[in-house]
């Protein structure tokens, strides 16, 4: 609920980027550090990263750190990148924007890249308090709206999750948040 298919949707472009750039005053690119957990999984795909930066002239150094250890890395406000993901349990668009975006989180679980916005915090703020749902998601897509311009941070990958199950499982339910839901599975007898 909530989720906003038609915000800006950024397109790979490399000479933009370069454009961008040198624009920025770094014409020649620059080095900066990406942190990791050491979950091989994100670091594969730091490296894909890595690579990536490297054809605009982002030189990425990338620095796995253990997981505890990464989680209060995170917190600092002098951090310059890391890979970071966020799932939510509920399907509800508050449950993702509220934690991730509202600048009373920084500091906190989730608002590590310590993002303020007012107008972001006064339509989290109606959307979180409203009891209408058409007015829920409305105020939802517009912080979406507002989260692309401002860019606090960049949603790289959305992971595809497979389900396989036996012929005799009936009822189970694979949801879009990932989660499985057996409440209502059972085995049916083979005969």
């Amino acid at each position: 609920a909530g989720y906003n298919p038609d915000s800006d949707i950024y397109e790979v472009n490399i000479e933009k980027a370069k454009e961008l750039l040198k624009e920025a005053g770094y014409p020649d690119g620059f080095n900066i550090k990406l942190w990791v957990n050491d979950e091989s999984t994100r670091v594969d795909m730091c490296v894909i990263i890595q690579d990536q930066l490297k054809a605009v002239g982002i030189n990425v150094e990338i620095e796995v750190f253990e997981w505890g250890t990464y989680l209060s890395k995170t917190l600092e406000h002098n951090k310059q990148l890391y890979l970071f993901s966020w799932n939510v349990s509920s399907g509800d668009a508050d449950a993702a924007l509220y934690p991730m975006f509202h600048s009373s989180q920084r500091n906190g679980s989730a608002n590590r890249s310590n993002y303020v916005s007012k107008e972001a915090d006064e339509l989290l703020d109606r959307a979180r308090n409203s009891v209408n749902e058409d007015e829920r998601n409305l105020l939802y897509k517009q912080v979406q709206d507002i989260l692309q311009r401002d860019l606090p941070h960049y949603t790289l990958v959305f992971p595809k999750l497979n389900l396989g199950m036996n012929k005799n499982v009936e009822g189970l339910i694979m949801k879009k948040t990932g989660y499985i839901d057996i409440s209502n599975a059972f085995v049916l007898r083979e005969k």
